[in-house]
């Protein structure tokens, strides 16, 4: 499930959402401006780049912000994480949810690749 008021470029949940001349808060990205002369993964790496810092001086900073697990929950929204078992594979979303198809009867041990 994609939250629409989450900025693409960190995954911190705006206001208003990334859409033209908003201004993520956490990263700083001016959607409609900052993005149109560079990618999104751009943007990301010059945000994770900085520390990854609190850009606004207007917002405060929300106590609980964590910049590495709004970026987690981003990916994972956009790319479900798989655990593959020697047995079967297991499909987290973003919301946790999983499915699992199990293809051999087993012990489920994590593969080794």
């Amino acid at each position: 499930m994609v939250n629409e008021k989450m900025c693409t470029v960190c995954g911190y949940e705006m206001e208003e959402g990334p859409r033209d001349y908003n201004i993520c808060p956490s990263c700083g990205t001016e959607f409609g401006i900052h993005d149109v002369n560079s990618s999104i993964e751009d943007l990301r790496k010059v945000w994770l780049a900085s520390g990854p810092k609190w850009h606004s001086a207007a917002v405060p900073q929300p106590k609980d912000w964590n910049p590495q697990m709004a970026l987690a929950e981003l990916l994972t929204s956009q790319w479900p994480i798989s655990v593959y078992y020697s047995d079967s594979v297991e499909n987290i979303d973003a919301g946790g949810v999983t499915s699992s198809s199990t293809t051999i009867p087993g012990d489920r041990q994590p593969a080794h690749f």
